[in-house]
């Protein structure tokens, strides 16, 4: 071999063991991170591992929201290969029909295995008949994975205040919604080591830690009672919507909330917007002649008048900036008490009395009730109502404010301004969750707080809590609202064996939104009131929207 063949040869090799070498030192060491994550995508799978959701509990600990183990179904579209039409079509039959999950069409269930090689749900947090009828097909490539899913134990009630969770256990209404970063808890994450041929070699795994149980002010027990009236009367009457709020006036707490009409949490697909709102804080209204304890309550502390001041009614009828004011059909009073012009719920009385106050103290008076902003209740799209400022009161405004109208309350703040007269006269702040140094993940130490009533108030008072009337002032208006029930408006409304009761009725116009007027068919209907008179240990606030016509007047909520 010649001399210059064996130099072209050695030549030849040369030039490719220097490419060779070349690639090799690239990949080993400027590609040597990207070889090492493709290595292990195929020699590891990682996945996440969600954490269970916290209870929610009533006061006494039973259990309002909780996280079961279920199961869900998925496929490995990869391992179904060339059948995936087949396989849409056998699994759309056995679980489209009766699922909990809305995409479980043939055309749905096609669309996710073709759009992924790896993994995909097919219908997940499925009922045991359901998996059972899946796991029958015994179909290539399919599998059952355990999953969380919320449970309400109770269905519908309180649904309002816990809210609901989505598939992904993301809290969308209520207190899920509000506290959806605490109630979720930190995910885990799953590392499985496989060989060659994809087995498992071995795993590990970060748990994941829980989310925080939550304990409400609510009692089942008198939610369950307020529900109860509450399906009663909206049988009765056939309003639009109604609620009820019981609060405890010592504390600010609420001991129930119902709302009607209502949904399920444990199944919402199918409820509308207005099934899934919280009415008793994102709705308002005009209260009518359950605000005229606002008036009242500013008269006497400020001196303007006492429970027995001569307060002319002028027949009945009363002229305001050119309107004319009337009391209630058939009603033509003339000098009476105030604490009788309260019973009686007189309107012309109402607006004198607020006259005698004035313009400036009343409404210093209705922002101390905590009207005209939000009560900072631990619920989601609470609305502040509306009251204009008093620079924008017009020439009528002391004509209507006084008697509830030209404003607009939540059955929320309607009902802690009544628990600030039963308490004594100091504002505090609504809540449905009870603060507690308990609230820890997992915390077997958690101890009921039951409902004891008591007459103390808090000391210190919490955030936001402030005194509005004299003690004074409010053992009168207490006394004053009582008479309502005893003699007034409520008389023979209100059924209390064993103890006494006060209250304030209202019937309020609606305003008609064609017209921009008072409708002479559409009202409000509502309640509010405490018991029992002297150491009031509950109050209540009942909203009646749109009740039949005969039915309007505000004894009958």
């Amino acid at each position: 071999m010649s001399r210059m063949r064996v130099l072209n040869i050695l030549c030849f090799f040369s030039f490719w063991s220097v490419l060779i070498c070349g690639r090799l030192v690239w990949l080993q060491v400027f590609r040597h991170q990207d070889w090492v994550e493709r290595a292990a995508m195929q020699q590891e799978r990682g996945f996440e591992v969600a954490p269970r959701r916290g209870i929610l509990y009533d006061r006494n600990l039973h259990e309002l929201a909780m996280t079961v183990l279920v199961d869900s179904v998925y496929a490995v579209p990869k391992e179904i290969g060339d059948d995936r039409p087949q396989t849409a079509a056998a699994l759309a039959k056995v679980v489209h029909a009766d699922s909990t999950d809305s995409f479980t069409s043939e055309q749905q269930i096609l669309a996710r295995l073709n759009a992924s090689r790896n993994f995909a749900w097919i219908a997940r947090k499925q009922d045991p008949a359901i998996i059972d009828k899946v796991k029958a097909l015994n179909l290539k490539g399919v599998y059952i994975q355990k999953e969380f899913k919320r449970f309400y134990p109770d269905n519908q009630i309180a649904a309002q205040v816990l809210g609901y969770v989505g598939i992904d256990d993301n809290g969308l209404g209520g207190l899920e919604q509000n506290f959806d970063e605490d109630l979720h808890g930190t995910p885990g994450h799953m590392l499985t080591a496989l060989d060659a041929r994809r087995h498992v070699l071995g795993s590990a795994e970060r748990e994941p830690l829980p989310g925080e149980n939550l304990v409400l002010t609510i009692d089942e027990n008198i939610q369950f009672m307020a529900e109860q009236a509450l399906d009663r009367n909206m049988e009765r009457t056939h309003a639009e919507y109604g609620t009820i709020v019981v609060q405890d006036p010592h504390t600010g707490q609420i001991l129930a909330l119902a709302v009607r009409p209502t949904f399920n949490p444990n199944d919402f697909r199918h409820a509308t917007t207005g099934l899934l709102k919280d009415h008793a804080v994102s709705d308002v209204y005009e209260p009518g002649s359950t605000f005229k304890p606002v008036t009242y309550a500013a008269a006497l502390e400020e001196k303007a008048i006492t429970p027995d001041t001569a307060v002319d009614c002028g027949g009945g009828a009363l002229n305001i900036a050119g309107h004319t004011v009337h009391d209630a059909p058939g009603e033509h009073f003339g000098v009476i008490p105030a604490w009788k012009a309260l019973a009686v719920s007189s309107n012309v009385c109402a607006i004198r009395v607020g006259q005698r106050v004035g313009s400036e103290r009343l409404y210093k008076y209705i922002r101390a009730f905590g009207f005209g902003e939000r009560t900072g209740i631990e619920l989601p799209a609470e609305t502040k109502g509306l009251l204009e400022p008093l620079k924008h009161w017009g020439p009528a405004s002391m004509g209507a404010i006084p008697m509830g109208q030209e404003i607009a309350v939540t059955p929320i703040q309607i009902a802690t301004m009544v628990s600030t007269i039963a308490n004594g006269g100091v504002y505090l702040p609504p809540h449905v969750l009870i603060e507690s140094t308990d609230l820890t993940r997992g915390d077997p130490t958690l101890k009921p707080i039951a409902f004891h009533p008591e007459s103390s108030l808090p000391d210190p008072l919490p955030e936001g809590g402030h005194r509005v009337i004299s003690e004074l002032t409010a053992a009168q208006m207490r006394k004053m609202m009582q008479d309502v029930v005893l003699m007034g408006t409520a008389h023979g409304a209100v059924h209390l064996n064993g103890y006494s009761a006060a209250g304030k009725t209202g019937t309020a116009q609606k305003i008609d939104p064609h017209t921009h007027t008072y409708s002479k068919t559409k009202f409000v209907a509502s309640f509010v009131g405490f018991a029992p008179v002297n150491d009031p240990a509950i109050t209540m606030a009942i909203v009646m929207d749109s009740p039949d016509h005969s039915m309007h007047f505000g004894a009958q909520a």
